[in-house]
């Protein structure tokens, strides 16, 4: 973007012209060229291309993408948007958005979501593939919980597997994400990172221990978390269910 250019602006070319805008389009667009980074206006434009066709909203969405590039909660009703009537425009939008935001656990989860719904039979590798670039960029994160637990939840259900394959994918995807959420928190919160952190994973690990135990995949104990006794003594409960989270392979 130029420096002359102002997103906040409509655009002559694509916009629509001034009266035929709502009453609060008009007012939204009057607050903007005043204080282009008017929140709330935004969201007044927001509200007001949701109940456009996605030909005429387009443009709305452009410029609230362009002013606010990493904020997931204004590509994500563009995406839905684009997917009720324009499809084939919508792998493109949620590229563009984890490109500018890409550490943003709720666009990721998105994506992944589109991609599983949106599959062609036998597309698994494309759909593990934006798992993984989710996981590497945003799973790094003591509140990505939810978007390894998709992760786990669509190779659980969902991917083209036999039983020791998914049994197997299981395993590594586990291992990963357990150690990961584990290491972050060691390194936050020191000795007592995982009695600190406990709120932050009780109740995916509760989750996750199920659906182990549902497929009968063995788990064993990491040394490291065993020698943790006070955490074990302070929470024996969450501490039984985290030691079946490490999946026995080690590859």
């Amino acid at each position: 973007m130029s420096g002359s250019e102002n997103p906040s602006a409509p655009s002559s070319s694509s916009a629509k012209d001034e009266n035929s805008m709502s009453k609060r389009q008009r007012q939204a667009e009057a607050r903007l060229s005043s204080d282009p980074w008017d929140l709330d206006a935004w969201t007044i434009l927001l509200q007001e291309a949701m109940q456009l066709q996605y030909a005429d909203a387009e443009p709305l969405y452009k410029r609230l993408n362009t002013q606010f590039p990493p904020v997931a909660r204004f590509w994500c009703p563009r995406a839905d948007h684009a997917a009720r009537e324009a499809p084939d425009l919508v792998t493109a939008i949620f590229e563009e958005a984890v490109s500018n935001s890409p550490t943003s656990i709720e666009l990721w989860r998105a994506y992944a979501k589109h991609a599983i719904e949106t599959a062609s039979p036998g597309a698994m590798n494309n759909i593990v593939v934006v798992f993984e670039r989710a996981v590497k960029t945003a799973g790094l994160d003591l509140l990505a919980t939810p978007l390894w637990n998709d992760y786990i939840a669509y190779l659980r259900d969902r991917a083209v597997l036999s039983d020791p394959q998914r049994r197997d994918a299981l395993r590594r995807v586990f291992q990963r994400a357990v150690m990961t959420i584990y290491l972050l928190a060691s390194r936050v919160g020191g000795s007592n990172a995982l009695y600190v952190n406990v709120p932050l994973f009780s109740l995916s690990v509760l989750s996750i221990v199920q659906q182990l135990q549902t497929l009968c995949i063995d788990v064993s104990l990491p040394p490291r978390l065993a020698s943790r006794s006070t955490f074990a003594t302070t929470n024996s409960r969450l501490f039984s269910l985290f030691s079946g989270l490490y999946p026995y392979t080690k590859s």
